[in-house]
Order: C-alpha cells, then sequence, then structure tokens
C-alpha cells in the first residue's frame, strides 16, 4: 500500500514536471516542428567483449524522421576521441526497391564523424527512417577502465553510448611478442586513397648484417583500375623490446632509427636503407619500419581495389613479405518511408439544366488553403477545374493529417450567366476524411495516409440572353516610330471597314461602317451577345509620297482576326484599327568587281563602303555617312532610302587594300532612288601584285683557275612577318653569268646562301651575299664574289748515288725535267739541276697534282763508271696530297765502276807458218748491259791485239766465240784456247768460248785475254814420200785413144775439192778442174803445172807414171775429205 501511495505521489510529481516543462518549451516546440528533423536511437556497438586498443568493430544506430524528409538535410554523429571511424567511406541509404534517398560519408582523421545527407527521393513520404552500419577502431584507453560509456555527439546533442563487457572501459592493446620477420599493411583510417605499410624484424634475424639493414620493395595493383606508388610520408624506424609499454606502441615509444628511402622514377619500387645503431643489432629487440604507398590519381582507392607489396631484406635468406590489401566497403544504410495523399475537386452541372451556352470544360476558380502539421507545406491559392472536365488534384503530396479547406469563386458581372450557390459534397459520400460547412459552400479535407480524398462541386447557372455594342475607331501611325501620322490627306480620309458576327454556326450581324481618319469611333449596335465578330479593312486610297504598310485590328488585351475573333459581351473593349505608314522609300545597291593580277582574288574579303543621300538639297540624317558591306565580287543593297533622294557611294579604301598589292579603285557615279526600280553602283577594284625580284651575279678571283668552268648555285628563302616563306633556287650560273629570281611580293626580305661552291683542295671565301629586301617593280642586284685560293704544296727532289762507280759521280751535276699533272691538265713544269746530298725545292705546286721527275740519263754519263739503269730510279714521282705540305721525290742512279777487256791472237802448230795462219781471226764477243744483250764481232791477225771492245762495269761478264777457220789439204784447225796474264780474269770452256770478267783497276790498263789457235799440216801428206815407190810397183796402163780428153772429164786426178757437190750435181757449165785448182796449196798448182809442162814435153812411150800420179791424187783428195769431215765434227 505504501508503495503504490509513494508511486501514486511520483506519478503526480512527475506529470506536474512534464505539464511545466511543456508550458516553458512550448514555443520551442513549435519552432522544432517547423523544421524536419531527424532523431538517433540505438547507438550500440557489435563486439561483446570488453574493448582493447587497435579493436576494430562495428558500430550501428537507428534514425527516423517522422515529419520526412528534404533533399539536402543533413544529421551527423560525431564519434569520441577514443573511437576513430575507420576509412573514408560513402555509405549509400537504399530501400529494399534499390531506390537511394541519401549517402553518408564516414570520415577519419580528425573530422572522426559520420554525415548523412538526404536527396529529394523521399521528400513526399512521411516516416522516414532507417539504420546506419560504420567500420570504428579502438585508439585510446579510457582514463577510467571501468568506463561504462563514451559520449557520442548527435547533432550538437550529446548522447552516451554503452561500452562493451561487464564494466565497460577501452584497456590497452595486447602486447604481442613478435615470433618472426613478417610484412603487414592496411588503408589509412583518415584518407582513403593511402595505405600505411610496416615490415617487422627480429633482432636475431639481423645479427648476422654486420652493415645497414638494405630492404628492395615493390608494389603492383592485382585488382582495380588505379594503382598506389610509394610516397616518402609517414616513414618512421623504431628500435623497441619486450617491454608491454612499447610492444603496445612500438611506433611512439620505441627508440627512433636513422632510415633513408629511395623511390624510383615510376614510384612503383624503392630501396629503404635502416641504418646500423651505434650499438649494433641486437638479438634481444624488434625493428619496425613503416611507410605510406597512396593511390596513383591522388583520390579515394575504389572499393574492391587490392594492392600488392612484395619486400625483400638483403641478408636473411628465407622470407614472406608479401601482402595484399584489399579496400573495403565497411559499412551500410538502409532508408524507407510512408506514401502522402493530397485532395481532389471535380466541377460537375446537371445537363438537364446547363445552359447551351455553358460549354463543358469551362474552367471555375477554387481556392484552397492548406494547414499541415509541417509548416512548411501551408499554402493558399487557386485552382482552376473545368465544367465536367477531369478532376484535378493538389500539386503536392501532402502529410498525414494536412487540413485543405476548399471554396469556390464565383463569376462576378457575368453578363451571359447568374451563378446559384456552389454545393461541395464528398465524392465517396462515406468518406469520413470530408467535412462539409457552410452549408455546402465550404468543404474541409484531411489528408489521410497514402492515398487521395476527393470531393464534387455542384451550382446552378442560368444563361442571361442580350445584346452589345460594338465600338470601333481609327489611328493612323508612323510604321518606324508608331507616332502619330499627321498627315492632313491621311486624317481627312475615309475607310470603309466590313463587319461578320456569327453565333452557333450562324451570322447573327454584318455590314460596313466608314471610320475618319482622325481617330472618331463608330458604333455598332444589337450584336447578340456571345456572338464572335471579325473585321475587315477595305483598302484605303494610295498617299502621295507615302506608303502604306497594312492594318491591325486589336484591343487592350489583343489581336482582333479571324482566328482571334472578339466575342460580343455586355461591355466590350474599344476596337481599335491601326494603320502604318511610311514615307515612299526605295533602295539601290552596290555591286562589287575585282580584277585581280599575280595575287589570288580576294572572294572572302568584307568590302566596305559609306554612302550619304540628299533629298530636296539637304542631307538625310539617317543616310549620312551610313556604311554598307559586301564580301568578295557580290552585291548589297541598301536600307530604304526616300524616294527622289540621290546617294553617292565610296569605298573605304583603306580596309580595302591587301597586303603585297597596288589598290586602283573606280567608283560609279551617284545614283537617284526611285520607287519600283533598284539603282546600282558598280565599283571595280583592281589589284596588281607588288612584286620585285633579284639577279645574282657571279663574279671570281681566281687566279690558279681552280674553278675554270664551274658553275654556280644558289638557293634563297624569302620572309615576311606573319606570312608564308618563299623558297626558290638559281642554278648553274657561270662565272661573270647572272640569273633572275622569280616574281617575290614586294616587302619581302631573302637570305641568300651558295650551296656547291667549294672546290677540293682550294680555300673559298665568298663576299657580297647579303639579305636583300624585295622592292616593288625593281630587281635588286646581288654580286657574289668567290675567291679562290688553290692550296699548295712543295717537292722535295734528292738525289742519291749508289753502286761501285758511285765516287766517281759525286760531284757531277745531273739535269732532270718535271712535269705536274692535275686530272688531264698540267700545273707545273720546268727543268732543274741537282746534285747528290743537295735537295732542290720546286714550290707552289697545287694540291693534287702528281709530280713526274725524269732524269736526262744522255746527261748521266760520268768518266770511268757506267750507269746501270736497272739498279736506278730515273723517273720518280711524287703527290702533293695537302695544303702546305712538303713530299720528297727521290732519283737514284746506280753507277759501276768500267774496266776495258783487250784480246791478242796467238797461232801456233806445224801449220803455223803457212799462209792461212796469217789470216783475220773473227771473234764475236757477247755480254749483258743494263739488263739487254750486246754483241760485238771483231776480227784480228795472229800477233796483233784488239782493244776496241768498249769499257763495261766491273763484274760484267763477257763470252768469247771465235769464228774456227775453215780446214783444206794442207792445214787443219783445233779448237782454239783461252787464256789471260789476269788472275781469274778468263775462265775456258773447252768448247771454243771463253768467259771474261771485267776487273777492276782496268780502266786504263785493260784486262789482256789471249786467244790461241793451233793449226797443223794434214797427215796424210805423210804418205806423199811413199807414192814413188808405190806407182813403181804398178803396171802401165795403156794410153788413151785419142789426143784431147773426152767431154768434161778432169785433166787433174784427184778426188772433188772438199765441199763440192759430186760431178752429177755440177751446175752446167761448171769445170771441176778449175774448181780444184782453185782450192789446191800452191806448191801443189806449181806441181801440177810442172806436170803439164813436163808431159807436154815428153813422148808418149806408154809407161806407167801416171797410174802413179792417179794414185795420189786419189790419196789427196781423200786425205782431204776426211779432213772436212774432221771439221765438220769440230763445228758440230
Amino acid at each position: 500500500m505504501g508503495k503504490t501511495v509513494s508511486f501514486k505521489i511520483y506519478a503526480f510529481i512527475a506529470s506536474v514536471l512534464l505539464v511545466l516543462t511543456a508550458g516553458m518549451m512550448n514555443v520551442p516546440t513549435a519552432h522544432a516542428d517547423e523544421e524536419k528533423t531527424v532523431d538517433i536511437d540505438n547507438i550500440t556497438i557489435d563486439q561483446t567483449t570488453p574493448l582493447k586498443v587497435w579493436d576494430t568493430f562495428g558500430v550501428q544506430w537507428d534514425w527516423s524522421a517522422k515529419n520526412g524528409v528534404k533533399a539536402g538535410e543533413k544529421f551527423t554523429i560525431q564519434f569520441p576521441k577514443e573511437l576513430a571511424v575507420q576509412n573514408t567511406l560513402d555509405i549509400q541509404l537504399v530501400d529494399a526497391d534499390g531506390t537511394v534517398g541519401g549517402n553518408c560519408v564516414a570520415t577519419g582523421g580528425s573530422t572522426n564523424n559520420v554525415v548523412c545527407t538526404f536527396n529529394d527521393k523521399f521528400e513526399h513520404k512521411d516516416n522516414v527512417h532507417g539504420m546506419v552500419k560504420v567500420q570504428a577502431q579502438a585508439i585510446k584507453t579510457t582514463e577510467n577502465s571501468n568506463e561504462p560509456t563514451l559520449p557520442f555527439e548527435v547533432n550538437s546533442k550529446v548522447v552516451n553510448v554503452t561500452l562493451p563487457g561487464p564494466h565497460g572501459g577501452i584497456g590497452p592493446a595486447d602486447a604481442k611478442v613478435p615470433d618472426k620477420t613478417n610484412k603487414d599493411g592496411w588503408f589509412t583510417s583518415n584518407d582513403g586513397s593511402k595505405i600505411e605499410w610496416r615490415i617487422v624484424m627480429l633482432g636475431k634475424d639481423l645479427a648476422n648484417i654486420s652493415g645497414d639493414v638494405v630492404i628492395n620493395d615493390s608494389i603492383s595493383l592485382k585488382n582495380g583500375a588505379v594503382g598506389h606508388k610509394f610516397i616518402t610520408a609517414g616513414l618512421v624506424a623504431v628500435e623497441y623490446t619486450s617491454d608491454p609499454a612499447q610492444l603496445g606502441e612500438p611506433s611512439a615509444k620505441g627508440k627512433k632509427l636513422q632510415v633513408t628511402q629511395d623511390i624510383a622514377a615510376d614510384g612503383l619500387s624503392q630501396k629503404l636503407t635502416l641504418t646500423k645503431p651505434a650499438d649494433g643489432w641486437k638479438a634481444d629487440r624488434f625493428y619496425n619500419v613503416y611507410y605510406q604507398s597512396q593511390a596513383i590519381d591522388g583520390n579515394e582507392s575504389a572499393v574492391g581495389t587490392i594492392v600488392s607489396n612484395n619486400a625483400k631484406i638483403d641478408g636473411i635468406p628465407a622470407q614472406n613479405l608479401v601482402r595484399d590489401v584489399t579496400r573495403k566497403q565497411t559499412g551500410s544504410g538502409t532508408i524507407t518511408g510512408v506514401n502522402r495523399g493530397t485532395f481532389e475537386v471535380k466541377k460537375v452541372h446537371d445537363p438537364a439544366t446547363q445552359p447551351a451556352e455553358l460549354q463543358n470544360g469551362t474552367k471555375f476558380t477554387v481556392n484552397v488553403d492548406i494547414q499541415s502539421p509541417q509548416p512548411s507545406f501551408n499554402k493558399n491559392y487557386d485552382i482552376q477545374v473545368p465544367l465536367n472536365g477531369d478532376i484535378v488534384k493538389g500539386d503536392v503530396s501532402l502529410p498525414k493529417d494536412t487540413k485543405v479547406t476548399l471554396t469556390e469563386k464565383l463569376p462576378t458581372n457575368d453578363a451571359k450567366f447568374t451563378y446559384g450557390d456552389p454545393k461541395f459534397a464528398a465524392t465517396t459520400a462515406t468518406d469520413g476524411n470530408v467535412e462539409i460547412k457552410d452549408n455546402g459552400k465550404t468543404a474541409v479535407i484531411t489528408i489521410s495516409d497514402q492515398r487521395n480524398v476527393g470531393v464534387t462541386l455542384t451550382n446552378k447557372v442560368t444563361a442571361k440572353p442580350q445584346v452589345g455594342t460594338v465600338k470601333l475607331a481609327k489611328k493612323l501611325v508612323w510604321k518606324n516610330s508608331g507616332n502619330a501620322f499627321t498627315e492632313a490627306n491621311a486624317t481627312a480620309q475615309n475607310f470603309k471597314v466590313n463587319y461578320v458576327c456569327t453565333k452557333d454556326g450562324k451570322d447573327v450581324k454584318s455590314g460596313e461602317v466608314t471610320l475618319k481618319g482622325d481617330g472618331t469611333e463608330t458604333a455598332i449596335a444589337d450584336v447578340p451577345l456571345g456572338a464572335a465578330c471579325s473585321f475587315t479593312e477595305v483598302n484605303p486610297a494610295a498617299l502621295p509620297g507615302f506608303n502604306w504598310e497594312g492594318n491591325l485590328f486589336q484591343t487592350a488585351s489583343g489581336e482582333v482576326s479571324k482566328d482571334k475573333p472578339l466575342v460580343v459581351a455586355v461591355t466590350n473593349p474599344l476596337v481599335t484599327l491601326t494603320n502604318k505608314y511610311a514615307t515612299a522609300v526605295g533602295t539601290f545597291k552596290v555591286v562589287k568587281k575585282l580584277n585581280v593580277s599575280g595575287i589570288a582574288s580576294p572572294d572572302t574579303k568584307k568590302f566596305s563602303f559609306n554612302y550619304t543621300c540628299t533629298k530636296d538639297g539637304a542631307a538625310l540624317a539617317e543616310h549620312t555617312n551610313k556604311k554598307l558591306e559586301v564580301t568578295g565580287a557580290g552585291e548589297v543593297v541598301s536600307p530604304n532610302i526616300p524616294v527622289g533622294a540621290s546617294c553617292t557611294v565610296t569605298e573605304d579604301r583603306e580596309s580595302a587594300k591587301i597586303d603585297g598589292a597596288t589598290l586602283t579603285v573606280a567608283e560609279g557615279a551617284a545614283v537617284t532612288i526611285t520607287a519600283g526600280t533598284v539603282p546600282s553602283v558598280t565599283i571595280t577594284n583592281t589589284y596588281v601584285k607588288d612584286e620585285g625580284d633579284f639577279t645574282i651575279t657571279k663574279k671570281l678571283v681566281d687566279p690558279d683557275k681552280v674553278a675554270t668552268g664551274k658553275t654556280f648555285d644558289f638557293a634563297y628563302v624569302c620572309t615576311a612577318a606573319g606570312k608564308q616563306d618563299i623558297k626558290g633556287e638559281l642554278k648553274g650560273i657561270p662565272a661573270g653569268g647572272s640569273k633572275t629570281s622569280e616574281k617575290i611580293p614586294a616587302g619581302y626580305s631573302c637570305k641568300i646562301t651558295e650551296t656547291g661552291a667549294s672546290v677540293a683542295n682550294a680555300d673559298l671565301k665568298t663576299t657580297g651575299l647579303d639579305d636583300v629586301t624585295i622592292v616593288k617593280n625593281r630587281t635588286q642586284t646581288v654580286e657574289a664574289t668567290n675567291a679562290y685560293s688553290q692550296w699548295k704544296g712543295v717537292v722535295k727532289l734528292s738525289k742519291s748515288l749508289t753502286g761501285t762507280g758511285k765516287e766517281l759521280a759525286k760531284d757531277k751535276e745531273f739535269q732532270v725535267g718535271y712535269k705536274c699533272v692535275k686530272g688531264d691538265k698540267a700545273t707545273k713544269e720546268g727543268k732543274l739541276t741537282v746534285k747528290a746530298g743537295t735537295p732542290v725545292e720546286v714550290k707552289d705546286i697545287p694540291v693534287g697534282s702528281v709530280c713526274t721527275f725524269t732524269e736526262d740519263k744522255a746527261q748521266a754519263t760520268v768518266e770511268g763508271a757506267s750507269l746501270n739503269e736497272l739498279d736506278s730510279t730515273t723517273v720518280a714521282t711524287a703527290t702533293v696530297a695537302d695544303k702546305d705540305a712538303t713530299v720528297a721525290a727521290n732519283l737514284v742512279n746506280s753507277y759501276h765502276e768500267l774496266g776495258a777487256v783487250a784480246v791478242t791472237k796467238a797461232v801456233q802448230g806445224t801449220a803455223a807458218g803457212s799462209s792461212d795462219s796469217k789470216k783475220e781471226y773473227t771473234i764475236v764477243a757477247e755480254w749483258q748491259h743494263n739488263g739487254k744483250t750486246e754483241t760485238k764481232e771483231f776480227k784480228v791477225k795472229a800477233g796483233e791485239t784488239y782493244t776496241d771492245l768498249p769499257k763495261l762495269p766491273v763484274g760484267t761478264q763477257i763470252t768469247l766465240k771465235e769464228k774456227l777457220p775453215e780446214g783444206n789439204v794442207f792445214s787443219t784447225w783445233q779448237t782454239p784456247g783461252y787464256t789471260s796474264d789476269t788472275k781469274d780474269a778468263v775462265k775456258d770452256n773447252g768448247d771454243g768460248t771463253a768467259i771474261v770478267t771485267v776487273q777492276a783497276g782496268t780502266g786504263a790498263k785493260a784486262t789482256l785475254v789471249k786467244v790461241t789457235n793451233t793449226t797443223n799440216i794434214p797427215w796424210y801428206w805423210l804418205l806423199v814420200p811413199l807414192i814413188p815407190l808405190a806407182g813403181a810397183a804398178i803396171p802401165g796402163a795403156p794410153a788413151p785413144q785419142g789426143g784431147k780428153p773426152q767431154g768434161n772429164a778432169p785433166q787433174t786426178p784427184g778426188a772433188q775439192a772438199q765441199g763440192q757437190a759430186p760431178s752429177g750435181a755440177q751446175k752446167p757449165g761448171a769445170n771441176p778442174a778449175q774448181n780444184v785448182q782453185s782450192q789446191q796449196p800452191n806448191g801443189q798448182k806449181q806441181q801440177v803445172q810442172g806436170q803439164k809442162a813436163q808431159n807436154k814435153g815428153l813422148a808418149n812411150t806408154g809407161a806407167s807414171v801416171l797410174w802413179v800420179i792417179a794414185g795420189a791424187l786419189i790419196l789427196a783428195v781423200i786425205g782431204a775429205v776426211l779432213v772436212l769431215r774432221s771439221r765438220r765434227r769440230n763445228n758440230d
């Protein structure tokens, strides 16, 4: 009972406080109701165990907006400092149908909040609500380990959220000792474009590394469109121990180490160098390196992006430091709402009582007054509802419980109809959301959920059968200004107008009225109301000097025509017939003609003309110094100008000019404006291109004629600011010749260059090639002078002596001719004298010349020596190849010392005293001299010496061969022998030849060679003493018959002469006896002759002496034959 009383007391006190609070907050509450608000409820953390630093978990809350939302409306959840929103994400608020009603942005870092913003998709719904979930991380311990809640700020209001676990609070991170060298990474909480990477290294793994630790690291994209690259931000290295405080936060509480970073140009690889601490790497310590990468485009990485990182630590063999980091969507959101409704109004009339004049579709005005629980929907406006037509709805969906009050606004002063009171009724009789008030004149609609509430409006309309009056008046104005046209001839004129009024398809009134030009009104009476009247003016008479520009029927509210007739009412607006007048005008045209020469026709150029018109001696202000334009060779028509005006046209010549051309303008005469015709002014522009040219004349300074016959080529480039360059060539200009360029626009500056002017082995200096500026109608002169200096050099000619006789020639001067040729042209020639050991220079020889030096061998003789041409160089060449070069040529003379050989003849043997041994003996001498075989045949007698053999070089070998004398019956010859008193001078070959070697020192006294011949009497003469003995033993022969020998028989006994043919082969008339006698020795000849004489003196006794003689002759012939055979064998 006591508890019940206490509870009642507490309840009563609470009620009183609630009433007081509501009273105090009445105005703020009403203000809050005017604003759409979002309520946040049920903020929860989805982890059940107590939180520790670095724990990640979901944070979820419900939200609701009972009065709906508007596009751009927001709500914000600010997280406490102990918790961090993970990643920056865009979370969509989506309903069950996939409609996105807004988005929430979760932003970490210093912002550390979630901001949700609505779009317009749910603006017309009530009770809009949903849920949001994001990922968060505990980053800081609470001051009290048993802190049960943390303060979240929701739309600037603090909401305490319960922490998980029996006592709440956030404890320190688990201090876990690393068990292996490893690597990990994560997207940073405050910037979704960056990844934080961490390499954890055990000190025991580094203990064997003597120096710095080098880490080679690379990054790649495994999934997604935009990869990452390394950045310098966030680079930290620390050393820490197993102390739990340091293990929990090594980056903040560890010992900082020095680390450097070398990022490749593409950002996809890097080298990290961790400097070895002063006390070295310790096995009981741990070493962390932190660094970052960022999306290449600098924007947040898309959800689903996978970035892979691969690191390798030099010096640690086994390691698996590959890590993939995935960008995940760690949030979600929902939205839903209830559809709204509005009102509907329909206007009807009883067809039985509806006047024929009242057409279906006639619109009636209904006033709408809206009062909503959401003040932003409050509104008062009118709608037009068609009779017996479409239902008209409210223009917006309205929140539930909105009140809509409808009242009709009946027309006033309607000449056609009389209206009864309006009657509203619920379209659905049982609709409890419609309340009818004021005897049906007012309907109050209460909006319900998700449907429209309709009413029907009726009232009685009665037609008023009446007629009306239509008034017309004439108005005259100037066409251009609209000012009153007050010409007397016009204002006094009568204007006739025909009218026709129809109703229900029938003409109900028609006729003609006359209107005064001064504006006097004219009435058409008794026109049935509702008749549609249209009007037609009869064309007024023309006014001299003026043009009539048509008419216009109109009322104050608009035009009246057959399509827009005037509907007659009780009271009708004045119909004004407006006539527009203008001064009679005409035009002229300007015809542009173009004559061009040397330039492109300016067909796109705009030509400007000024014209001035006068009338009656006075200038027309609106037509004075006015401008016309025409493009190219075309025409342009002037504006309207009063008829009778005289117009003069001139061209704006400055704008008509064309760069690079001379303009001549021929303008036409003035024209007079007439009605109905268009006079023309022809203006002709003649353009002649401004151009000139230049002439290049080639001059040569060429003392060495190195460029003789050469032609010269030139190229030129002509430029002008803002214009296209002009290029050309002038080729093949001979020395002293000229060529002229093509025509070039005036004002161009031409730079001229010469090409291919150089000549081999000569210096070139060109002058006169100055830039030229083209002058109109002139030929500029360019005189290009090429001065050539032929490169020259020197040939140094020297004389060398060799051979055994060189000392005999050392003081001799040698005569040498030289000729230098380049191509097929002699460049230098002459003669010079040179001595051995004293070179002679030939100067100024053009480079490229080949100089040939030829010694006069006829002048090269030296007493006591012979020139050995085979070992001599009597022709030498030298080529001058370089500028200022000195080249050498050397002539070499090889002299051999000369020696003499003399030949003496000796004869010995049994026949040496005969006359044949006193004859001249023929000897042939043969030797080699300068590569040629030379011979000399000479004769020498026994006991004489031949000394006319030429002196020859010492060592020359002379072959001597004697022509062996022919033997006869009285003598025979043996092979000659060769001897000399000089040792080794003669080599007797034993075959009748000998080799004589010319000896040194025999120039004054010749080496004497002795040729000895042995001649003997033939052996058969030893038998002659035996002949008489043989004759005595031979019997005598009978004497021949007759006194004389018969025929040609020989008269002496004996054989045929040696060398003669047998008698059967003798020539006709030959006498064998004579042949034999001519070859017998003198003794034998005398003996035969004695025998003849003896025979003449002796009688023919018939003794045998003749047979003895015959036998002796036979023996002589036989001996002669034997000698001849022996001699022939020796010769062979």
